[in-house]
């Protein structure tokens, strides 16, 4: 299963490894890569991960999910 997250305030490579790490600190995620100039991450779950719990781990780090598909 995948998703792709619309992130906002992502502007540099330091900020894509803070939201990968985020990402990857929860259960069920397997693989995360973030593109700051595009304002996106994937993900790649072994289960489905609520949208909320990602956009939570997101928010701690300081950055804010627009939306998930």
């Amino acid at each position: 299963m995948k998703k792709i997250l619309e992130i906002e305030g992502m502007s540099c490579a330091h900020c894509e490894k803070a939201v990968v790490e985020a990402l990857l600190s929860l259960q069920n995620v397997k693989k995360a890569q973030a593109n700051a100039k595009k304002g996106i991450a994937k993900v790649v779950l072994s289960a489905d991960v609520a949208n909320e719990l990602i956009s939570e781990a997101i928010d701690r780090i300081g950055f804010k999910v627009k939306g998930i598909s």
